[in-house]
């Protein structure tokens, strides 16, 4: 079950363009400290992290405020910006 409404997902998309981009940024390893801390396992991302406060705070989903995928579809089609439209696409995938 989806827990968020996009928090996990905006946070995977930010920081794999982060990864991407600056694979040495100082941030992700800032990410990873916490997300170890976080999570008590040296192994965890902060992309796991998120996904696992996401779902212990219950957060509503896209969903529960009566966003549908009909929705997300036809902000896709306002607005072309790559950097907007492929983490959509992306969590739409997911979702499938």
């Amino acid at each position: 079950m989806e827990r968020s409404a996009l928090l996990p997902h905006g946070t995977a998309a930010n920081v794999a363009a982060m990864r991407a981009r600056a694979p040495h940024h100082p941030a992700l390893q800032s990410y990873s400290a916490i997300a170890s801390l976080l999570t008590g396992r040296s192994e965890a991302s902060v992309e796991d992290w998120v996904r696992a406060l996401s779902a212990e705070l219950n957060f509503p989903t896209l969903r529960t405020w009566g966003v549908t995928e009909a929705d997300l579809r036809a902000l896709l089609r306002k607005n072309r910006t790559p950097a907007v439209c492929k983490p959509i696409h992306r969590c739409l995938r997911r979702r499938s």
